[in-house]
């Protein structure tokens, strides 16, 4: 019988980062079926026409909070874990306001993201597999 892996849809304009980020959460037992893109509009098309476990929003300038609200008008349940490097006061407050699950800040909580990662996915069943919750 075929394992069905959480789906991931990470998205950062960093490819560098990205990639790093992205090995972090390959590391993890049980794996991820993770889909890296690296704009909004991929993310839109992504969030439009798929379905994922998890959705990793690298916050930056071309990554607005919008995109947090757009994927919570189509998949309301889905976690949503954002990450940024900048960090103003209110920021995190600001984000978890608008529909964010979580909130890490790179690189000093990084080493959280696998635990985390877990946390949030335990929330929700595999995508097409049950309603979650």
């Amino acid at each position: 019988m075929k394992t069905v892996c959480p789906r991931i849809l990470y998205v950062d304009a960093d490819e560098n980062s990205g990639k790093i980020i992205n090995n972090l959460i390959l590391n993890a037992d049980p794996p991820y079926d993770i889909a890296l893109v690296s704009d909004k509009r991929n993310a839109l098309y992504q969030v439009r026409t798929s379905t994922f476990d998890l959705y990793i929003l690298d916050y930056g300038p071309t990554h607005d909070v919008d995109l947090c609200a757009e994927i919570r008008s189509h998949h309301p349940g889905t976690p949503i874990l954002f990450l940024s490097d900048a960090v103003w006061a209110g920021e995190r407050l600001m984000v978890l306001e608008r529909g964010a699950s979580d909130f890490l800040v790179k690189p000093d909580e990084i080493g959280r993201i696998g635990d985390t990662v877990g946390r949030l996915l335990g929330r929700s069943a595999p995508a097409g597999h049950g309603t979650g919750m």
